[in-house]
Protein backbone atom coordinates (compact mmCIF):
# COMPACT_ATOMS: atom_id res chain seq x y z
CA UNK A 1 0.00 0.00 0.00
CA UNK A 2 2.61 2.65 0.61
CA UNK A 3 4.51 2.30 -2.76
CA UNK A 4 1.36 3.09 -4.54
CA UNK A 5 0.60 6.06 -1.91
CA UNK A 6 3.86 7.02 -3.38
CA UNK A 7 4.01 6.40 -7.23
CA UNK A 8 0.69 7.55 -7.27
CA UNK A 9 -0.73 9.93 -5.05
CA UNK A 10 2.12 12.76 -3.58
CA UNK A 11 -0.77 15.45 -3.29
CA UNK A 12 -4.34 15.58 -2.13
CA UNK A 13 -5.19 11.74 -2.14
CA UNK A 14 -1.87 10.89 -0.87
CA UNK A 15 -2.71 12.99 1.91
CA UNK A 16 -5.61 11.26 2.77
CA UNK A 17 -4.20 7.63 2.76
CA UNK A 18 -1.59 8.89 5.20
CA UNK A 19 -4.13 10.16 7.23
CA UNK A 20 -6.01 6.96 7.57
CA UNK A 21 -2.46 4.85 7.95
CA UNK A 22 -2.41 7.22 11.04
CA UNK A 23 -6.12 6.41 12.24
CA UNK A 24 -4.99 2.71 12.09
CA UNK A 25 -1.30 2.95 13.75
CA UNK A 26 0.29 2.72 11.07
CA UNK A 27 2.61 6.05 12.21
CA UNK A 28 5.85 4.16 10.62
CA UNK A 29 4.13 3.31 7.39
CA UNK A 30 2.06 7.34 7.39
CA UNK A 31 5.41 8.93 7.99
CA UNK A 32 7.55 6.74 5.15
CA UNK A 33 4.52 8.06 2.95
CA UNK A 34 4.22 11.24 3.64
CA UNK A 35 7.65 12.93 3.82
CA UNK A 36 8.43 12.06 -0.16
CA UNK A 37 4.78 14.60 -0.46
CA UNK A 38 6.32 16.99 2.08
CA UNK A 39 9.81 16.56 -0.13
CA UNK A 40 7.96 17.62 -3.84
CA UNK A 41 6.25 20.14 -2.08
CA UNK A 42 9.53 22.02 -0.75
CA UNK A 43 11.53 21.24 -3.59
CA UNK A 44 9.01 22.87 -6.45
CA UNK A 45 7.87 25.59 -3.93
CA UNK A 46 3.93 25.06 -4.30
CA UNK A 47 1.08 22.28 -3.59
CA UNK A 48 0.23 21.20 -6.84
CA UNK A 49 -2.57 18.92 -8.35
CA UNK A 50 -0.71 16.18 -8.81
CA UNK A 51 2.85 14.83 -10.21
CA UNK A 52 3.23 13.50 -13.59
CA UNK A 53 4.88 10.22 -13.92
CA UNK A 54 7.96 11.38 -14.72
CA UNK A 55 8.19 13.36 -11.30
CA UNK A 56 6.76 17.04 -12.82
CA UNK A 57 4.52 18.92 -11.19
CA UNK A 58 1.03 19.13 -12.71
CA UNK A 59 -2.01 21.75 -12.48
CA UNK A 60 -2.24 24.60 -9.76
CA UNK A 61 0.56 25.48 -8.35
CA UNK A 62 -1.57 27.08 -5.26
CA UNK A 63 -3.58 23.90 -4.83
CA UNK A 64 -5.77 24.64 -1.63
CA UNK A 65 -6.90 21.33 -1.40
CA UNK A 66 -3.40 19.04 -1.13
CA UNK A 67 -2.13 21.86 1.20
CA UNK A 68 -4.60 21.29 3.64
CA UNK A 69 -4.89 17.67 3.57
CA UNK A 70 -1.25 17.12 3.86
CA UNK A 71 -1.05 19.66 6.49
CA UNK A 72 -3.53 17.84 8.48
CA UNK A 73 -1.78 14.20 7.70
CA UNK A 74 1.09 15.64 9.62
CA UNK A 75 -1.22 17.75 12.39
CA UNK A 76 -2.83 13.89 12.74
CA UNK A 77 1.32 12.92 12.23
CA UNK A 78 2.74 14.53 15.11
CA UNK A 79 -0.52 13.93 17.78
CA UNK A 80 -0.66 10.36 17.38
CA UNK A 81 3.48 10.08 18.18
CA UNK A 82 3.01 12.08 20.57
CA UNK A 83 0.01 9.99 21.90
CA UNK A 84 2.55 7.47 21.51
CA UNK A 85 5.21 8.52 23.49
CA UNK A 86 2.87 9.44 26.21
CA UNK A 87 1.49 6.34 26.43
CA UNK A 88 -2.00 7.81 25.71
CA UNK A 89 -4.96 6.08 24.00
CA UNK A 90 -6.36 9.29 22.41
Amino acid sequence: LVWLIYWCCRAWFGGRLVQALVSYGLLDDAEYALKPMVDRVVEHDGFYEWWGRDGSPQGSKKFHGAAGVLGQAIDMLEHAKMERRSGGTG
